[in-house]
This record gives C-alpha cells, structure tokens and sequence, in this order.
C-alpha cells in the first residue's frame, strides 16, 4: 500500500508530524511518496512542463498512490487543487484541517526521528 502526505506550507512543527506519524501506524504503507523532503520524492520539471509542472508532479505522485493525506490550512490553493484531483481520480483521502496559528513558532523546519 502506497501513502502520499500532501499539505500547506503554511503548517510545520510539532501537531503536523503527530498526525502524519498517527496516519502512518493506522495504514502502514510499504512506500511514502511526497512532493517534499524524505523518503520517495517526485521533482518539479518545468523544462519539461512549463507553468505546469505543479500539476505534473501532483497527477504523477497521485498515479502511485492508494491512500492520500492531506494536512490542510484551509487557504492553500495548491493544497486544494491536489484535494480536488485526488476527489476527481477517486483515490481515497484524509483532510486534516489546520490552523497555522498552531504552528510551533520555535520551530522552524520540521525534524524528523524516525
């Protein structure tokens, strides 16, 4: 079983990697797929795609998908564009609804202990 993360920029810290470790223990994926950092990562290519590589690398990850959690700030765009996508392929999907007041503002990047 393939899990993707997909979520707004704008929420990082310490209540963020709670919930995605919580997803990871409910379906334990054999494989996690991001458009950030760790783990299987899929790059931007806009020599190739232009103004659409964004879209690009979202329809290629959501193709190796079977399960998407999205950690959503209410606002993002892109975050709800890759919701709408994941709607439209019926492709199963969490939202975790955030604010990014919640953010640990003492934490700038997000650390991961695996």
């Amino acid at each position: 079983m393939n899990l993707t993360v997909f979520g707004s920029r704008s929420l990082y810290g310490k209540e963020v990697q709670q919930h995605i470790i919580q997803v990871i223990g409910k379906y334990i994926p054999d494989m996690i797929l991001t458009a950030g950092d760790p783990l299987k990562v899929h790059f931007l290519n806009y020599k190739k795609n232009g103004q659409g590589a964004p879209d690009q690398r979202s329809k290629a990850i959501l193709r190796e998908t079977d399960q998407v959690l999205f950690i959503y700030d209410g606002h993002s765009k892109g975050t709800k564009h890759e919701i709408d996508l994941a709607t439209k392929l019926k492709i199963q999907h969490e939202i975790i609804l955030m604010d990014p007041d919640i953010n640990d503002h003492n934490q700038t990047e997000l650390q991961w202990k695996w």
